[in-house]
């Protein structure tokens, strides 16, 4: 059986000041790791500076800030695929900050017909250990906030933030151009919405047509999850079965043997109003 998690849905000018970081690259900072799982040399497997721009969708947001001389970082959604296309910061010092949270601008609108999207996902290294604490995959016509609390990680002084995209294929991927600018990491901002999407889903083995959904849901922990499930293919969004989480846990019934299911993991942010998946 497969099971998908669709969630969601910081780079070199660069200050800190009071422990707080901004990037709104008039570069993309040389000490910044780029990599990519499948070793290519490609210009379209490393983040560039949007003085090349995006196209399709994307054609035209080269720059959020609105200052002379800031552009943003972008992923090109042509070949090669599949593949991750990630860069590191270097060292952050978080020593000062009692709730820290990261900030973002990105945009993604994929225009065309063909079915599929790239992800962009942000993970914490806190020394040892990268943690997940964002993910979007969906679309929209303008550049997007994003404010993140990773206050309830246990972290050292010091930490760096990875900007992953994730290409599938030509189809899917080829009009998927992804940009981000504006990255912070500074104390939660006073009248924070804690209604981030969850950081992870894992369904477990399929027992008498049920199964036992585990999500991870980062520093929402007293947010309501729900766990959105249908046959492969479903709209999220108009569509398939929702049921609560409990505690991190949801049981998804009624599958049918031999068939093919997705999952989606959601924060209810209120009245019919809810995370990106």
């Amino acid at each position: 059986k497969l099971y998908l998690l669709l969630l969601g849905l910081l780079f070199s000018f660069s200050t800190l000041t009071a422990q707080v970081l901004t990037q709104t690259f008039s570069s993309i900072p040389s000490t910044w790791i780029q990599s990519n799982s499948t070793g290519s040399t490609s210009s379209n497997a490393s983040w560039k500076l949007t003085t090349s721009n995006p196209g399709y969708g994307a054609s035209g947001y080269t720059d959020n800030t609105g200052i002379t001389g800031s552009y943003a970082m972008w992923v090109d959604g042509s070949s090669p695929y599949p593949i991750d296309v990630s860069i590191t910061t270097d060292s952050i010092d978080v020593s000062t900050l009692t709730s820290p949270s990261i900030e973002f601008y990105w945009f993604k609108n994929n225009t065309s017909t063909n079915v599929g999207n790239n992800i962009l996902s942000v993970d914490v290294y806190d020394g040892q250990t990268y943690h997940p604490v964002w993910s979007g995959q969906s679309d929209s016509a303008g550049w997007r906030q994003v404010q993140v609390d990773v206050s309830c990680i246990t972290m050292s002084n010091d930490i760096a933030l990875r900007f992953t995209v994730t290409k599938f294929n030509g189809s899917a991927s080829f009009y998927n151009d992804i940009v981000v600018d504006d990255i912070k990491v500074q104390e939660l901002p006073t009248g924070f919405s804690n209604c981030a999407a969850p950081t992870a889903i894992a369904v477990g083995t399929v027992t008498g047509g049920s199964a036992t959904a585990t999500v991870s849901e980062g520093c929402n922990s007293s947010a309501t999850t729900e766990v959105i499930y249908g046959l492969a293919g479903f709209n999220p969004y108009n569509a398939g079965t929702s049921v609560t989480a409990s505690n991190g846990s949801a049981v998804l019934t009624s599958l049918v043997s031999s068939s093919t299911y997705h999952a989606y993991a959601v924060t209810s942010c209120g009245t019919s109003s809810y995370s990106d998946t």
